[in-house]
C-alpha cells in the first residue's frame, strides 16, 4: 500500500480485495492441485495483478477521497461474491486445511518454523522488488505525479497510465503476502476481504511513515 499512498498519494481502501483475493486463489490451486506453496503465492499474485488492471483503470482519473471510495466500491463486490460462492469459497466457513506443499519435501521440524524460513526469501525479494521501483526512474515519476499532476502532464508523461502501473504492482505484493499469510496459517476465512483488513493496513502504513516502505514493518509491530 505504501508503493500507492506514499509514492503515488493515492489512498485506497480496496487493498482487501487484492490480499484476500490472491489468499482464496492460493489456498485454492493448493487444495485441489496440490502445487508447492511458492506457485501457489505466485498464482495468487497474478490474480491480484489480473484483478487490479481493470479497477485501476476505471479509477485512475479519480483522486483523493474519491478514488478511495471506488476502490472500496470494488472490494466491497468481491467481499459479496466471495461470501455468495459458497461451493468453491466455502462463504462463511472459509477455506479450510489449506496444505503447505514445497516441492513435495515433508516438514520434518516444527512446521511454522519450516514455513517461515522457507517464505522469507520471497518476502526478502518482495521487499527489494519494491525498492528498486521506488528508486527507479518510474518512482521519480510516481513522486512527481503525486506533488504536481498538471506539471507532469505539462512535462509530457500519463499520469493515468502511472497510476494504473502502481496500483497494478502494488496489488501484485499485496497479493503475494496475501497467499503467503492463506498458506502459513492453513485458513482462509471472509475476515481478509473484508473492508475492516483495508482499513487496517491503511492504519499501519500511515502509523509507520508514509513513502517509507520500512515504516509498514514499524506500523505493524505497533
Amino acid at each position: 500500500l505504501d508503493l500507492l499512498l506514499g509514492y503515488a498519494g493515492l489512498l485506497s481502501f480496496g487493498h482487501a480485495a487484492f490480499w484476500g483475493g490472491s489468499a482464496y486463489v492460493a489456498g485454492l490451486v493448493s487444495i485441489e492441485l496440490g502445487l508447492p506453496f511458492p506457485v501457489a503465492a505466485l498464482v495468487g499474485a497474478l490474480f491480484a495483478m489480473a484483478l487490479a488492471l481493470p479497477i485501476g483503470l476505471l479509477s485512475a482519473k479519480r483522486s483523493g477521497i474519491y478514488f478511495a471510495m471506488v476502490t472500496l466500491a470494488f472490494a466491497q463486490m468481491l467481499f459479496f461474491i466471495v461470501n455468495q460462492w459458497r461451493g468453491l469459497t466455502g462463504g462463511e466457513n472459509g477455506l479450510q486445511s489449506v496444505p503447505v506443499n514445497f516441492f513435495g519435501i515433508e516438514a520434518v521440524e516444527d512446521e511454522a518454523f519450516y514455513f517461515y524460513y522457507a517464505a522469507l526469501p520471497i518476502i526478502l525479494a518482495g521487499m527489494w522488488f519494491a525498492w528498486r521501483v521506488v528508486h527507479s526512474p518510474f518512482g521519480r515519476v510516481l513522486v512527481a505525479t503525486r506533488d504536481n499532476p498538471a506539471r507532469a502532464r505539462a512535462l509530457g508523461y500519463d499520469v493515468e497510465r502511472y497510476r494504473v502501473a502502481v496500483f497494478v504492482i502494488s496489488a501484485g505484493l499485496a497479493g503475494l503476502a496475501g497467499g503467503l499469510f492463506a498458506i502459513s496459517h492453513g485458513f482462509v476465512s471472509l475476515q481478509e476481504v473484508a473492508w475492516q483488513t483495508s482499513g487496517k493496513v491503511v492504519l499501519i502504513t500511515v502509523l509507520g511513515g508514509i513513502g517509507t516502505l520500512w515504516g509498514a514493518i514499524v506500523g505493524a509491530v505497533v
